[in-house]
């Protein structure tokens, strides 16, 4: 196992490889991220391939966010507020101010 910067660099080149972690498996090299998935069969995400986990994540956490603002304000995780806070904080910070200030 690489200590310093010169033996990484040399595993690298030994593998003709340019990413660390190398994976090993009774001194078998199995490869880097992809391979490894590959060598437990699991299946490799494309990079090119179009992706709509971010904006999926984002908008559970702001609904997750605007539920508990809306819980500890008003006692309910279920209301129009909770629903512009949603807005507001899917947005971005510029919204989140002017809808925070008005409880009607």
């Amino acid at each position: 196992m690489p200590k310093t910067r010169v033996d990484t660099d040399a595993v690298k080149r030994e593998h003709s490889d340019a990413t660390t972690p190398q994976v090993f498996v009774s001194d078998n090299r199995v490869g880097g991220y992809d391979d490894t998935r590959r060598f437990l069969g699991k299946k490799v995400i494309d990079p090119k391939q179009t992706t709509y986990r971010p904006v999926v994540v984002l908008f559970s956490m702001t609904a997750l966010m605007a539920m508990a603002a809306s819980s500890v304000v008003t006692g309910n995780p279920f209301t129009l507020k909770a629903a512009e806070w949603f807005i507001g904080f899917s947005m971005g910070k510029r919204c989140f101010p002017c809808t925070l200030t008005r409880l009607d």
